[in-house]
C-alpha cells in the first residue's frame, strides 16, 4: 500500500481536518473560475473524461503492481498542459476520490493525498509552464522540451520529495507506517555482529502505528587477514540476510 499516497496512513485529527479544509478551499476556487465552460466542446469533454479514467487506472495499477507513483503524477501535468489548472485540480480530485472508493480507504487520508499527489503537482506544473511560455522561445522544440520533459520531471520529483518529507514529519523521523486496519504480526530479530574487522547492529521497533528501523555499520580495519576470510564472509551474509528481512502484518480487530 506504499504507493497509495496517504489513503491508509494514520493521521492526527488536526492534520486530517486541516487537509480537508484546504482541499475544499482549492476545489471551491477552481469551480468558482467555471472551468467547465471549456468542456462545452464534445471532443474536449471526451478527452478530459478519458484522461481522468486513464489516470485512475494507472493509479490503481501502480498500487497493485508496486510500480511507483510516477505515471499518475504525470497525468496531473498532462491535464494542465491540455486544459488549465482549474480543470486539472477538479480532475485530480475525481481521480483521488475514485481511488479512495476502489480501495475502500478511510476518509482521513483522502484530502492529504489529493493535496500532495494532486494539487501540488498541478500547481508546480502550472507555474513551470507559465514560466516556459514567458521566458523560452516560442517554437515546437522548446514546447516539447519545456512542457513535455522539464516540467513533468520537476513536478514528479517535487511531489515525491514532499510526500516523503510529510511521511517522515508525521512519523517522528520514520518513513514507515503501519496502514490503518493492520497490526504488526512479526518483527525481524535484532542483529548484533561483532568482529575484529567490523561490527553491525540493527533492530526494528514498533511505536503505535510507526515502525522504526535503525542500524549501524562500523569498519574497524581496512584490510582483513586471510585467516579471518571465513568470518568476513559470515559477516557479509549476516548483513545481506538482515537487509532482506521483512515485517509481517495482519488485519487488526474491526
Amino acid at each position: 500500500m506504499k504507493h497509495m499516497g496517504f489513503l491508509f496512513t494514520p493521521l492526527p485529527l488536526w492534520v486530517a481536518i486541516g487537509a480537508w479544509v484546504v482541499t475544499a478551499g482549492l476545489l471551491a476556487l477552481a469551480l468558482w473560475k467555471n472551468p467547465f465552460k471549456r468542456l462545452q466542446d464534445a471532443t474536449l469533454q471526451h478527452v478530459w473524461l478519458a484522461i481522468v479514467v486513464a489516470i485512475s487506472v494507472l493509479w490503481a495499477s501502480n498500487a497493485w503492481l508496486e510500480d511507483g507513483t510516477v505515471l499518475h503524477l504525470l497525468g496531473a501535468t498532462l491535464v494542465v498542459t491540455l486544459f488549465d489548472w482549474g480543470l486539472a485540480l477538479v480532475a485530480m480530485g475525481v481521480v483521488v476520490g475514485l481511488a479512495a472508493l476502489v480501495f475502500d480507504a478511510p476518509w482521513e487520508g483522502v484530502a492529504l493525498t489529493f493535496l500532495i499527489f494532486g494539487a501540488f503537482p498541478v500547481a508546480i506544473s502550472a507555474l513551470l509552464q507559465r514560466a516556459c511560455t514567458a521566458w523560452l522561445p516560442r517554437n515546437l522544440f522548446m514546447f516539447i522540451v519545456g512542457q513535455g520533459f522539464v516540467s513533468p520531471a520537476i513536478a514528479v520529483s517535487a511531489a515525491a520529495y514532499l510526500a516523503l518529507g510529510t511521511h517522515v514529519a508525521l512519523n517522528g523521523g520514520s518513513a514507515i507506517t503501519v496502514p490503518a486496519g493492520y497490526v504488526v504480526d512479526e518483527l525481524p530479530d535484532p542483529v548484533n555482529a561483532d568482529y575484529n574487522f567490523g561490527s553491525y547492529h540493527s533492530k526494528t521497533e514498533v511505536s503505535g502505528p510507526v515502525i522504526r528501523y535503525t542500524r549501524s555499520y562500523e569498519i574497524k580495519e581496512l584490510s582483513v587477514a586471510a585467516t579471518n576470510a571465513e568470518e568476513f564472509r559470515k559477516f557479509n551474509r549476516i548483513i545481506a540476510s538482515d537487509e532482506r528481512s521483512v515485517v509481517t502484518l495482519k488485519p487488526g480487530a474491526k
